[in-house]
């Protein structure tokens, strides 16, 4: 038999849960919303090229390294 003191709980679960998932996603749009507007700006180019070749000097001081 169900104890009710058990059921009550575990709908609180449940409950809690849900709203967590829900704050969750909310922060996972939001988060891509500001993705999408800051990759619309002219300024993300030229970040995301800075970023490009500090990686591609990183990679080739890492080949370099490995050869010596």
């Amino acid at each position: 038999m169900l104890d009710p003191a058990n059921v009550l709980a575990f709908g609180r679960l449940i409950r809690v849960g849900i709203y967590y998932n829900i704050d969750a996603l909310k922060a996972v749009r939001s988060h891509i919303n500001r993705h999408k507007l800051y990759l619309g700006t002219s300024w993300s180019t030229e970040y995301e090229n800075i970023i490009n070749t500090v990686i591609g000097i990183l990679m080739c001081l890492c080949s370099l390294t490995k050869l010596a």
